[in-house]
C-alpha cells in the first residue's frame, strides 16, 4: 500500500478529492507513491490536515450521505489531538487578538 492509499483509507465514507490527498502529502514531505512504513509524526499530521479540510468545506448532502456538526465536531476534536500530541500549530483554534501594552495617552 502506498502512502496515498493509506492516507485516503484513514477516513472513509467522506469525500475528499484526491489532489487535496496529494497535496497534504508532499506539504509534509511525504512521497504519495512510496510504501506506506506505518503511522509517525507526519503522517498523523497529513491526517488531521484531512480532517481540517473537511471541516472547511461546504456542508452538503448527497444521496445518504452528508456531514452533519456533529461529525464536524468530531473532526475538530481528533484533528485537535494531533496537532497538540506533536506541538504543531492548530489551524482550527480561534486566535483573538490580545492587547499586550497600554498605551500611555
Amino acid at each position: 500500500m502506498t502512502n496515498l492509499e493509506a492516507l485516503k483509507s484513514t477516513i472513509i465514507g467522506y469525500p475528499v478529492e484526491e489532489n487535496t490527498h496529494l497535496r497534504i502529502l508532499l506539504d509534509r514531505g511525504i512521497t504519495p507513491q512510496e510504501e506506506y512504513a506505518g503511522k509517525n509524526q507526519a503522517f498523523e499530521l497529513a491526517t488531521a490536515d484531512v480532517l481540517s479540510a473537511l471541516l472547511t468545506a461546504a456542508n452538503f448532502s448527497e444521496g445518504d450521505l452528508q456531514i452533519s456538526l456533529t461529525d464536524k465536531s468530531n473532526f475538530r476534536k481528533v484533528a485537535t489531538g494531533i496537532y497538540n500530541k506533536w506541538g504543531e500549530p492548530n489551524p482550527l483554534e480561534d486566535r483573538q487578538p490580545t492587547v499586550t501594552g497600554i498605551s500611555p495617552w
